[in-house]
C-alpha cells in the first residue's frame, strides 16, 4: 500500500495538532473536575490504581536486520502521583488540566552488523522525544492530540498524533471487571525521522542497497488493551497493536515489510489507588 499525503493536508493536520495543544489551557480551565466526574459516571470504570510489575514484549521487525530488544523482559508500570504519571518507560507531567508534558523513547534502531546486509551502514540509535499532549474527553470516546520532538539530537524529528480510544468495562463475574480499550491512532513524522531510520546515503549505497532519501512518513495504527484483574492485588495487562506505514518506510532498502505487529503481556502488583 503506497499512499502519499498531499502537502495541503499535511499543513492542515499540523495546524489541528498544534492548535489543540496551544489552546489546551483555555479549553481545560475550570472544567477538569466536572469532566472527570462525568467520565467516571458514564464509563463506570474501576478506580485507577498504581501498579508495578514485569512483562514481555514481542514485535515483528520492519528491518531486514536487527530492530529487536536483546532482552524481552520490560518493566510494566502504571503509576500516578499528583502531576506525575509513568507508563512503562514513558513519563508525563501535567502542566494544565487535560494537558501534559511527555517524555517517550523511539524504539527504532539500525545496527551496522558486519557480515550482514547492514554492513557498511552508519548506525542509528534510539532517540528520546519530548512533547505535549492535550486530552479531549467526551461521553463517546477519548481523543488525544500530541506533538513531540526528538531532544536526543539523533533523528531531530518532529511527530504529530491524533488518537481516539474508548474503555469498555465488562463484568463476567460479580465484583470483578475486565477493561477492554480499543483505539486507533493517525500519526505523521517529519522527513528527518524517515531519513534517519530508513534512509541510505550515497556513502552507504551499493549495488543491492541503492541510495534512498525518503520524505515525511505517516502511519495508521489500531490497538487493543485488555486489563484483567486476578484477585485483589494483581492485574494481567495485555496489548496488541498493528501499524501500517506509508511508502516512505515501505520503499526503503532497509525494510522487509511496511507494517509492524506488537504484543505485550505483563503481570502487575497493585500498590493502591492513584493519587492525582
Amino acid at each position: 500500500m503506497r499512499v502519499r499525503l498531499p502537502s495541503c493536508k499535511k499543513l492542515f493536520f499540523k495546524i489541528i495538532i498544534l492548535g489543540a495543544v496551544i489552546a489546551a489551557p483555555a479549553f481545560s480551565n475550570g472544567r477538569t473536575e466536572r469532566i472527570n466526574e462525568l467520565e467516571r459516571q458514564r464509563s463506570k470504570r474501576p478506580a485507577p490504581t498504581n501498579q508495578v510489575g514485569l512483562g514481555t514484549s514481542f514485535s515483528s521487525s520492519l528491518y531486514k536486520v536487527g530492530d529487536k530488544f536483546d532482552i524481552p523482559v520490560v518493566p510494566s508500570i502504571n503509576y500516578n502521583y499528583k502531576r506525575f504519571s509513568f507508563r512503562g518507560i514513558a513519563a508525563s507531567f501535567r502542566l494544565f488540566p487535560l494537558t501534559s508534558l511527555t517524555l517517550t523513547p523511539d524504539f527504532n534502531k539500525v545496527e551496522a552488523e558486519a557480515g550482514t546486509y547492514n554492513d557498511g551502514l552508519k548506525e542509528r540509535d534510539r532517540s528520546l522525544d519530548l512533547g505535549l499532549t492535550f486530552i479531549l474527553p467526551s461521553k463517546w470516546f477519548m481523543t488525544r492530540f500530541s506533538y513531540t520532538h526528538d531532544i536526543s539530537g539523533r533523528s531531530e524529528a518532529s511527530k504529530y498524533y491524533v488518537s481516539v480510544s474508548k474503555a469498555f468495562p465488562i463484568e463476567p463475574w460479580k465484583g470483578e471487571k475486565i477493561v477492554l480499550i480499543p483505539g486507533i491512532t493517525y500519526s505523521q513524522y517529519s522527513d528527518n525521522w524517515s531519513r534517519y531510520y530508513f534512509g541510505v546515503s550515497s556513502a552507504e549505497a551499493r549495488a543491492d542497497r541503492p541510495e534512498y532519501t525518503p520524505e515525511a512518513s505517516h502511519q495508521l495504527s489500531a490497538r487493543l488493551i485488555v486489563n484483567y484483574p486476578i484477585g485483589k492485588k494483581y492485574v494481567l495487562n495485555s496489548f496488541y497493536s498493528y501499524t501500517k506505514y506509508s511508502s516512505a518506510v515501505e520503499d526503503s532498502p532497509l525494510t522487509k515489510r511496511g507494517y509492524r505487529e506488537s504484543i505485550f503481556l505483563g503481570l502487575n502488583y497493585i500498590l493502591g489507588e492513584s493519587t492525582r
